[in-house]
Order: C-alpha cells, then structure tokens, then sequence
C-alpha cells in the first residue's frame, strides 16, 4: 500500500524481478528500466497499477534500458507515457544479454498463485513460508 513508484527503478544493474504482487492503486510506475540496465520482469501480478513496467530516458543519452516482460499478469492496470518526460512504454521483449538464462537457478511460482502466496506468507508475522 502507498507505494508512488522505484519498485524498483533501475540504473548501471541487472536485476530479475518475480513472483511478485503489485496491488498500489494510485502509483506512478511498478518497475522502471534505465541507462545501460538490464531488467527481467517475470511471472509478477499487477492489479489496479499505471504503468507495470516502463523505460525513461533523459537528456543525459547513454544506452537506454532494456526490459524483458515474461509470463506476467496485468489484470486492470492502465499504461500511460505522459505522467512524466521521458517515459517510454515498451512491450518487454528485449534481448537481456546477461540475463538469459540468469546465472542461477530458481523457481516461479504459477502466476496465478502469486497474489495468494503473497498476501498469505509474505510480511511480518507471517513466517513460515510454506509453498
């Protein structure tokens, strides 16, 4: 709840975003790619966002983001490229170099499961996680 945006918002990393639940009505963004990022976003729930996942690029240049979308649900969510200057929406189907495969292993969870593991396991108090 209460969460604006940088869920995350990435610059110069690499990061593999899954098995999450997106649920903050009100945001500006859920996950954002930047200069020479690489970002894998895969089997996450967005309920009721803007914007799942987007590019921004400023007047500094360098290579843009890239994103990879794979495998997630965007139930009710609404897309918008005019909330901020630079905003790009981007279908998610770059190439992610050091990426693909990530260099370990893992397991996703069936997308349509993420919003009840979350809800139920994940958070304080909650513990065991017990798939």
């Amino acid at each position: 709840d209460h969460c604006r945006e940088r869920m995350p918002s990435v610059r110069f990393g690499r990061v593999h975003v899954f098995n999450n639940y997106y649920s903050c009505a009100n945001n500006n963004y859920c996950v954002r790619t930047r200069l020479y990022a690489q970002v894998l976003v895969e089997n996450n729930y967005f309920l009721g966002v803007q914007n799942p996942w987007e590019r921004l690029t400023t007047s500094a240049g360098g290579d843009p983001g890239l994103l990879k979308a794979t495998g997630n649900v965007t139930n009710n969510c609404t897309w918008s490229d005019t909330w901020y200057p630079g905003v790009t929406l981007i279908p998610g189907t770059d190439t992610l170099p050091e990426l693909n495969p990530p260099p370990y292993t893992y397991t996703l969870s069936p997308v349509a499961d993420v919003p009840y593991f979350i809800q139920t396991y994940a958070g304080s108090g909650k513990y065991p996680y017990a798939p």
